[in-house]
């Protein structure tokens, strides 16, 4: 028993090593899909139109209004801010007119939306200095929540839970195994 054990401890060893060595392959937003969606995703990306990675900063102040001088100077700060960012494209704020359509129907919550520069498939590793730029708009705002959301930021956290999650087995199994 002694020998098939160190046999099937060695084997174990070796696939994991392997494994590793060998690398991990992340597949594009088309080659995830499957049928009609895979191939409406290939088609899109081979006509230039580029698959980009939105996110999206609330702005909300339940006792003020978006017309109030001091709710739109909270949001010029994150416009600002944000627009300064090397990784933010395409921004759209709701200070503008023709954005009109991002302040909520009660007046008490806005949205700047925009995208991240580069591939959507690895904008999760280029958005946290954007999270840490939102969170320290959210310490700094009095009275107002600021809170960002999108795909990479929501690939971000998914990925840090599966990974977790991962860890954690990883830290359970090992007794058992033994």
């Amino acid at each position: 028993w002694k020998t098939a054990t160190l046999l099937w401890l060695l084997v174990v060893i070796g696939a994991a090593v392997g494994g590793h060595l060998a690398g991990t392959v992340s597949l594009s937003d088309s080659e995830q899909g499957s049928g009609q969606s895979a191939l409406a995703q290939k088609m899109l990306n081979d006509h230039g139109f580029p698959n980009h990675a939105s996110e999206t900063v609330l702005v909300q102040n339940d006792g003020l209004r978006a017309s109030d001088p001091r709710f739109r100077n909270e949001l010029a700060v994150v416009v600002g801010r944000l627009r300064a960012m090397p990784q933010v494209t395409s921004l759209q704020s709701p200070l503008t007119r023709a954005n009109a359509g991002q302040i909520s129907k009660d007046d008490h919550s806005a949205v700047v939306t925009f995208n991240m520069k580069g591939s959507a498939d690895s904008a999760q590793n280029r958005v946290q200095p954007i999270l840490d730029a939102v969170s320290k708009l959210q310490r700094q705002s009095h009275g107002f929540t600021v809170a960002e959301f999108g795909d990479a930021s929501g690939n971000r956290a998914m990925q840090s839970s599966i990974n977790g999650g991962v860890a954690k087995a990883e830290e359970l199994s090992l007794p058992i195994t033994f």
